[in-house]
């Protein structure tokens, strides 16, 4: 049984981890490309929507667990992800849990490539990091990520709004759990 100290805990540990390392991305100053495979979880999808590609292989899912376990989504999933696909695919995807494949994620915007189950991903990730930082302008590609990218101050503010939910949602799921016992 979690009593209130454990759900405090997980939110606190949530804020030091998923959250700085979206405030990170968001900031970073070179290429950053991210490879999937297997089962992705809405969690890490969302942090990786901060960077400038994102490589799955084509028998990669991605599952949108959080609304089965009680949790909101992460703030890259509800900050960003709108962005990419709108604010309506959005709820779709998070309200209903889904779980869709690589080719349907490539064809919704949320993933860059799509690969072969048989090509090496690490490969294929570090042969897109030079060619985009071969590509480009340092001045450039900086001045495309400040303009395309939220600002940090409008990522803060995601992530506190975030935290607050993430708070008040381990509150109503530790309630719940009192009750039922």
């Amino acid at each position: 049984r979690w009593g209130s100290y454990q759900y405090e805990v997980f939110a606190a540990r949530f804020r030091n981890s998923v959250g700085r390392i979206l405030l990170e991305m968001i900031q970073f100053q070179k290429p950053a490309v991210a490879g999937m495979q297997g089962e992705i979880s809405s969690d890490y999808l969302g942090s990786t929507l901060a960077f400038d590609m994102r490589i799955a292989k084509a028998d990669s899912t991605f599952v949108f667990e959080n609304m089965r376990i009680g949790l909101p989504a992460s703030a890259g999933v509800t900050f960003l992800m709108p962005r990419y696909i709108g604010v309506g695919r959005t709820m779709e995807l998070v309200q209903r849990g889904a779980k869709i494949g690589a080719s349907e994620a490539l064809a919704l915007g949320l993933v860059s490539k799509v690969i072969d189950e048989n090509e090496d991903l690490s490969e294929r990730c570090r042969n897109e990091i030079v060619e985009l930082h071969g590509n480009s302008h340092r001045h450039v590609f900086r001045h495309h990520r400040q303009h395309i990218f939220p600002s940090v101050s409008e990522v803060e503010i995601a992530l506190e709004r975030y935290y607050k939910a993430m708070v008040a949602s381990l509150n109503e799921l530790r309630m719940s759990r009192e009750r039922a016992s």
